[in-house]
């Protein structure tokens, strides 16, 4: 039964308008998002369902995996296609290995191609979440398991997976655990937020799209909380000129990528009672 909030939200900051309409097919396993749609994705112990809605709001398909399929937890896409990073059960090995998943976009779902990225001969990757740049793919490796004996280690790295080769490539970091992963508006930098949690401080790498060089900010640092969940970072985005705006703590921090260098910090809130949601650019 359809609950009274449950609902799939449409906002067009053009007119000033939200649309809200009620669905149960809420994001409570991943979501993702192209040019025209977004998405959602409900796992299950049996299943997978991933759903498409349009600029209003509208449910338009569905596709569902007859298998357990976990997401990636952010996927993407552009040009017609949706790319995803799945995690299902190997049957010969009886093993959860990760595979990218490319969809036609939109109306009518199915499956365009499927390729196994889980192909190390030791261990498995942990992919979080995917960006794309141009024919590039982006995933953070928050940690990697050994095949045989299951142990789990940290990783620091971000796969690179050349959609035109179909082959992966590896950006190494300054730090463990990378989690969250976005682009600039110019498509210069790809941003990472590492788990707070694991990592025991809060904080993001930048990583240059043109060269692969990268650096670690620690926003804990930045913010001179001695407790990381003081500075968490809510959510970032940048803007067209390489400028990002990152929503950590209390506080609004203003990050010139250019020129690696933190603008202003920005206190609105006065305690730890309320929560900010999200930071929107044009």
């Amino acid at each position: 039964m359809l609950k009274k909030n449950e609902n799939i939200l449409s906002i067009d900051f053009e007119k000033g308008e939200l649309i809200k309409r009620g669905s149960n097919k809420y994001a409570y396993t991943g979501a993702g998002y192209t040019t025209d749609y977004y998405y959602t994705f409900q796992a299950t112990g049996d299943d997978g369902l991933l759903y498409p809605f349009d600029k209003n709001g509208k449910e338009i398909d569905s596709y569902k995996f007859t298998s357990s399929a976990l997401p990636s937890t952010q996927f993407t896409g552009s040009n017609g296609k949706l790319y995803m990073v799945i995690t299902q059960e190997n049957r010969k090995s009886k093993i959860f290995e990760s595979s990218l998943y490319t969809f036609n976009d939109g109306n009518n779902l199915k499956v365009l191609e499927k390729q196994n990225i889980d192909d190390h001969s030791q261990y498995l990757y942990a992919f979080t979440s995917l960006e794309k740049i141009k024919e590039n793919l982006y995933s953070p490796v928050t940690s990697r398991r050994n095949r045989k004996t299951f142990e789990v280690t940290p990783d620091n790295r971000i796969m690179k997976f050349d959609l035109k080769s179909k082959q992966k490539s590896f950006i190494t970091l300054k730090e463990n655990y990378p989690n969250l992963i976005y682009k600039s508006k110019s498509e210069n930098y790809l941003i990472t937020v590492h788990e707070p949690n694991m990592l025991q401080k809060s904080g993001f790498s930048v990583i240059n799209t043109k060269n692969n060089e990268n650096y670690f900010v620690a926003v804990s640092d930045i913010l001179n909380s001695k407790i990381y969940e003081e500075s968490n970072i809510w959510t970032l985005n940048t803007t067209k000129d390489n400028k990002l705006i990152i929503l950590a703590g209390n506080s609004v921090l203003f990050y010139d990528l250019d020129n690696k260098t933190l603008l202003s910090e920005t206190k609105i809130f006065n305690d730890n009672t309320e929560t900010p949601l999200h930071v929107w650019t044009k």
